[in-house]
């Protein structure tokens, strides 16, 4: 994806055993999370979207 050059890309980078998307300090300022925070995941049926959500304290997973 370089050829998009502004700040709605990111790169997948290798994190141990997994792989992992950074998130830029404006990404957590917008979706106001900080490290430990949990969030729900949810995968488009075509695969080609991940969407994140924030999960609420009281909400069990």
């Amino acid at each position: 994806m370089d050829f998009l050059k502004d700040n709605k890309t990111a790169k997948v980078f290798k994190a141990g055993n997994s792989e992992a998307i950074r998130l830029t300090k404006q990404d957590t300022a917008i979706f106001k999370v900080k490290p430990g925070d949990q969030v729900i995941k949810e995968v488009s049926p075509d695969g080609m979207s991940i969407t994140f959500k924030k999960c609420l304290k009281y909400q069990r997973m």
